[in-house]
């Protein structure tokens, strides 16, 4: 198996890494990091702040300046108004994609990766060289949406 890591890349925008036109980032496995720095000032008639990452393929650990926020996969939000604090804030998020674009990659270039036996619904032997490339990576938009408590009687 004779596959290379992706080459390391920065952008000044959200993009999935399946977006760049390289066939390792096509076929890379794995996971990946964003990171950015935004100032956050607080709102009195806010309770809660959630974190709500946009577009996400597959899975995500997130972190609001070095302390765990949780781990979300697809469209789900996270509670994050107790890690922010006024003024300069660091979000780092580490997304980890599914093996799909991997198992494709080796079954084209006729790899044996398989150590079992394995077949599909009609009893023929597993192909996986025709799938298309799954999107993976983070393509957001990133936003922090404000949440209020219902007042009783509203």
């Amino acid at each position: 198996m004779n596959s290379r890591l992706p080459a390391a890349f920065t952008s000044d925008t959200l993009k999935l890494w399946t977006d760049q036109d390289t066939p390792e980032t096509k076929a890379f496995s794995g996971s990946g990091k964003y990171t950015v720095s935004f100032d956050f000032q607080p709102d009195a008639g806010v309770d809660e702040w959630l974190l709500d990452l946009g577009e996400l393929h597959e899975t995500a650990r997130v972190r609001i300046n070095g302390q765990d926020a949780g781990t979300i996969w697809c469209d789900q939000a996270l509670r994050v108004g107790a890690l922010l604090r006024p003024g300069a804030n660091r979000l780092e998020v580490d997304v980890a994609n599914l093996m799909a674009n991997r198992i494709a990659d080796m079954d084209r270039r006729g790899d044996k990766w398989r150590n079992f036996f394995f077949v599909n619904i009609d009893y023929k032997p597993f192909d996986a060289s025709k799938w298309p490339v799954k999107p993976s990576g983070l393509a957001g938009p990133v936003r922090l949406c404000p949440m209020a408590r219902l007042k009783q009687g509203a």
